[in-house]
């Protein structure tokens, strides 16, 4: 359990990296579309029809190809991060129960952690819902050019990947209310003893 918790400890910090690492590429996609959009939209002011378009389309797909693949090997980084943390919170959360019988002084501390987990858990559930959106939005798209379709579905992979995280952070919730540890009359002091600590271990993931 040592080795799992010392685990989650290391790899937390690093899986923020990768989250703001994939928020920097999402960005960068999200400009080069943009930009390809106002490209077509200037071509049918023009009256050029498809074939402007069709090359819109080819040169959309050159620009998309690296910033895709980077996505695709953050969400699998992202993912084997996430395992590396599920492990460690799930064993923290499943010996909650035995320390607070055992030392009932521990509930203060025990609620600080679960308080932490709570906030990352809604995290993910608020940035990585956006997410769904973006791969909705990626499937229908892929049909339209044979160009688009590689970096389009590489993108898609990697966004898949970190959205399963959201299932992952709900179970934790679910864990911890399985504990049946009551938090309520310790919130307060959470927030005032652990302030800078909640800011700096749980950080939205939009």
């Amino acid at each position: 359990m040592l080795d799992q918790l010392a685990a989650a400890e290391e790899t937390l910090p690093e899986w923020q990296i990768t989250v703001e690492a994939v928020s920097v590429e999402i960005v960068l996609i999200g400009q080069i579309v943009e930009d390809a959009a106002e490209e077509m939209r200037r071509g049918d002011a023009q009256g050029k029809g498809f074939a402007a378009r069709l090359t819109v389309a080819r040169s959309l797909s050159q620009r998309l190809r690296e910033p895709s693949e980077k996505v695709w090997s953050l969400g699998n980084e992202f993912a084997s991060q996430l395992y590396q943390i599920d492990e460690g919170f799930r064993a923290l959360i499943e010996q909650a129960s035995s320390e607070v019988l055992e030392r009932p002084e521990s509930r203060a501390q025990v609620c600080i952690f679960f308080s932490s987990v709570r906030e990352l858990s809604d995290a993910a559930d608020r940035g990585l819902a956006a997410l769904q959106g973006l791969i909705d939005e990626i499937s229908p798209v892929e049909s339209l050019s044979r160009d688009l379709r590689g970096p389009l579905k590489r993108l898609r992979q990697g966004l898949t990947l970190m959205l399963e995280a959201r299932e992952v952070a709900d179970e934790w919730v679910n864990l911890i209310e399985s504990t049946g540890i009551d938090c309520d009359d310790v919130s307060t002091e959470i927030l005032e003893q652990h302030p800078e600590g909640r800011k700096r271990e749980v950080r939205d993931l939009d």
